[in-house]
């Protein structure tokens, strides 16, 4: 991320979302709530979830490996892990990119 650009954070949106809709603040936030509950579920199941013309949100898994401890100054076995992954949707890529912009009313 450059320097100096605008952080946006899930209140803002909710807050876009209830104005741009005419919909109460609080139910949009419940909205939001119940969404986050929902990848919750999706992570612990480990499954994915394709939100189309956004992102992919999948989990990636580390095997047990072997990692450098920089503290220590010795390498270490590194039990198994595992991470949470956005891929952003091409419609999103292409519109960061300024490459055929994502219509209105697709």
């Amino acid at each position: 991320m450059t320097k100096n650009k605008q952080t946006y954070s899930r209140k803002w949106v909710e807050r876009q979302i209830a104005d741009r809709l005419g919909f109460y603040y609080c139910d949009v936030a419940d909205i939001f709530n119940e969404f986050e509950n929902i990848l919750k579920e999706i992570i612990a199941k480990e499954e994915s979830l394709r939100f189309t013309r956004i992102f992919t949100m999948y989990l990636t898994k580390m095997k047990r490996r072997k990692g450098y401890n920089v503290d220590k100054k010795k390498y270490e076995k590194l039990s198994e892990s595992c991470y949470v992954s956005f891929r952003a949707s091409k419609a999103l890529l292409s519109k960061a990119k300024n490459e055929n912009p994502i219509k209105e009313n697709d």
